[in-house]
């Protein structure tokens, strides 16, 4: 009788450690491909939110005869407000469009990290105009940055919108006035 039985049973550290290669490439390839999902689902959730804003802008100006003015009491050319700001949820475009009743909330980025939209930042950046030609309150625009350049394209024909393709961000000018 055999105390000690030497039949192998088990795993050697090389089959181990090939299984575990393995596994790791396999969680990597499907990590990369969720975060890709993820921008590209972020990407779409800006374009809605962006439609929704201006479905609220334009029935705002079907019952106002103007677009509500981005900060009233600025001065200048172009006036900016973002939706990384603190001020976002109480300015002149929250009052007008959420308290009428035009939208429930005002959107905010998914990702919404503070700089300016054509500065790199993911926010939604509502800007309105006067002078040159311009009479405040007949021309806004509303801009958003995508994470994909090719994810989601932003020249649909049934709505005006500029794309900068080289900087991914997207921008709807109510008459097609833009300085960006």
């Amino acid at each position: 009788m055999n105390i000690f039985n030497n039949s192998k049973k088990g795993f050697t550290l090389i089959e181990l450690l090939v299984v575990i290669s393995i596994i790791g490439l396999l969680s990597s390839v499907i990590l990369a491909s969720l975060n890709t999902a993820r921008s590209k689902a972020r990407d779409a959730q800006r374009i809605s939110d962006l439609k929704q804003i201006q479905l609220a802008l334009e029935l705002y100006r079907d019952e106002n005869g103007v677009y509500p003015d981005a900060k009233p009491l600025a001065s200048g050319y172009g006036k900016e407000i973002y939706s990384s700001q603190a001020s976002w949820k109480t300015s002149n475009l929250y009052t007008a469009l959420v308290g009428g009743g035009y939208i429930a909330e005002l959107p905010v980025d998914p990702l919404n990290t503070g700089a300016a939209t054509w500065e790199g930042g993911y926010t939604y950046t509502y800007s309105t105009y006067a002078g040159f030609g311009i009479l405040l309150g007949s021309d806004y625009d509303l801009t958003i940055r995508l994470e994909n350049s090719n994810s989601i394209a932003c020249n649909n024909t049934s709505w005006p919108i500029n794309t900068d393709t080289s900087d991914n961000w997207c921008n709807y000018s109510s008459n097609l006035v833009s300085d960006h």
